[in-house]
């Protein structure tokens, strides 16, 4: 069944699952290269923004915005950023924030209300942060980003880095809601200036804070909800449960509230991408959202322009488990290096590696993506570099792409035997509900014999694991045929979706597979029909009655 269809089934049923973007053209279109005119009435206007930015004030100035002739009157600017303003001489090339709201007026542009245009600060290829959430948009639930060009009062101020923001719109649109609380670890935008003191690293970090609200609320910045009392709870919980549980328990008792899962594949992208200002190595730059629909949290990326190596000049040479021991980063310590989902990390990471760091296929997104603004990088004057030092910059970016492909793809943690699926599915194939479902995989590999594979499975909440078997004994067909199968008795409700994907482990400990490869991100979906009979009667209609 798609997606699409699953995904009306549970919006009936009052839920929604994750989804992947939009395939249709939309402002973060990265083929789409869309002018922004500002135009600020007010003759200080940049005397304003560089007044409140080094204040500490994150306060909008009112201007007009234009986008492909259409005029938005009275959004908000302000200039934003850490290190790509203050060390980027602010006014140059300031990286922007708009809010079409900002001033009272309901608008938005093409479907967005906040526009998050950065300024490629330190990047002399200009395409780290857009090809990095390329790579991210593929395995985790990430922004989307393209490239725009500025113009303001006239003058025109360059390309820019369009990001989208990680509100409501974004994780509705992957978590299916938007009223879950919604952190952000990142220093304050301000670190420079006096008013405002960051929080201590650590506590960026996710490590032990004993409990305090006050830390947890002054590192992990509140997006949503302003007032809640129940703010920072969902944090700290699992803050205590990384920093303070046995790692024999950790798994049991962290993945039901913390998505471990989708933390592990955050982990592989980041060391993959070679992106060290992040959890990964700094401590810092990501979201936390709690989603509603399983009542999990779930760490979101954020801030990638100084992706492949551009942070500390780290080598495509990083080892896949760089840092892993490191107990400053316990989601890295605890859940990779301390074995609890290691050779999960390591499979995910394989998986990146084969399906989306191939060279050929990055290389020629460059070059389409050099082409769209090449006109454009040749006139802008606001550039920290040259022409000729833009070109430079793409060739040691394609360069470190295909060092870094090279290095993982022979990297002897990653170059293993691992399972293969011949087929996989669930039986039947249209359940009824409270019907018992068969799950069934058929696992080769040709060198270390297949030692066990499950499926994990849910409907709402974590996933729950079920081992299956090639004995002969739970519907796998003869004992030893390489076709593993076990069955939920009790079946699943109605009109819920189930979601549900296979992991197999060869007898080395080493090799691990997931079907589908990105595993909880992409999992199998089945729903269940009204009574799993062949009655004639259809229901191809719903009619709602809202009370409100």
């Amino acid at each position: 069944m798609s997606r699409v269809a699953t995904l009306l089934l549970a919006l009936l049923a009052g839920s929604a699952l994750c989804a992947a973007p939009a395939a249709a053209q939309d402002f973060y279109d990265r083929g789409t290269l869309r002018t922004l005119e500002l135009q600020f009435f007010q003759p200080d206007w940049e005397t304003q923004l560089k007044d409140n930015k080094l204040a500490g004030l994150q306060q909008y100035i009112a201007a007009d915005l234009t986008v492909e002739g259409v005029t938005y009157p009275n959004v908000g600017v302000r200039y934003k950023g850490n290190s790509s303003y203050w060390l980027r001489q602010g006014g140059q090339k300031p990286p922007l924030h708009i809010d079409m709201k900002a001033m009272g007026v309901g608008q938005e542009v093409q479907g967005v209300h906040k526009l998050i245009l950065n300024n490629q600060w330190s990047d002399s290829s200009l395409m780290r942060e857009v090809m990095a959430y390329r790579v991210l948009n593929e395995f985790t639930p990430s922004a989307r980003a393209n490239f725009v060009k500025v113009v303001i009062n006239g003058d025109n101020y360059g390309i820019y880095t369009s990001v989208e923001h990680v509100g409501g719109k974004f994780t509705k649109r992957w978590f299916g809601n938007e009223d879950g609380f919604r952190y952000k670890a990142v220093p304050p935008d301000n670190w420079q200036d006096t008013i405002k003191t960051p929080p201590p690293p650590s506590d960026l970090a996710l490590q032990d804070i004993n409990g305090s609200l006050t830390r947890a609320a002054r590192a992990y910045e509140l997006k949503n909800r302003e007032g809640d009392p129940h703010a920072h709870e969902d944090v700290l919980t699992v803050i205590d449960l990384l920093n303070n549980t046995p790692s024999v328990d950790l798994l049991d008792l962290l993945d039901p509230v913390f998505d471990t899962d989708a933390a592990i594949w955050h982990l592989a992208l980041n060391n993959a991408l070679c992106s060290l200002d992040s959890y990964y190595d700094s401590g810092r730059n990501y979201y936390l959202y709690h989603d509603q629909r399983h009542d999990r949290m779930a760490i979101l990326p954020w801030d990638y322009n100084m992706a492949f190596g551009g942070y500390g000049n780290s080598p495509n040479t990083l080892s896949p488990t760089k840092g892993a021991g490191d107990a400053s980063r316990p989601m890295l310590s605890n859940l990779v290096e301390g074995g609890v989902l290691r050779q999960e990390y390591l499979a995910h990471h394989a998986t990146i590696a084969e399906l989306v760091l191939d060279p050929a296929v990055l290389h020629a997104e460059i070059d389409a993506l050099a082409a769209l603004i090449d006109a454009e990088v040749q006139i802008d004057t606001r550039l920290n570099l040259n022409y000729t030092q833009w070109n430079s910059g793409l060739g040691q970016l394609k360069s470190f792409i295909s060092n870094r492909h090279s290095f993982l793809r022979s990297h002897s943690l990653l170059d293993v035997e691992r399972p293969g699926y011949l087929a996989q599915g669930h039986l039947p194939a249209q359940p009824g509900a409270g019907q018992p479902v068969s799950f069934y995989a058929e696992v080769v590999n040709a060198a270390d014999p297949v030692e066990t594979v499950w499926v994990h499975y849910r409907v709402r909440g974590a996933f729950e694991t079920l081992e299956l078997f090639d004995d002969g004994q739970h519907g796998d067909g003869a004992a030893g045929d390489g076709r593993y199968a076990n069955s939920v008795a009790t079946g699943f409700p109605f009109g819920e979706p189930v979601e549900y994907y296979f992991r197999s482990q060869c007898t080395n400990g080493n090799g691990m597979a997931f079907q589908p490869s990105r595993a909880s991100f992409q999992p199998y979906t089945l729903t269940t029909s009204w009574s799993g009979s062949t009655s004639d009667v259809v229901l191809n209609e719903f009619v709602a009655r809202n009370n409100t």
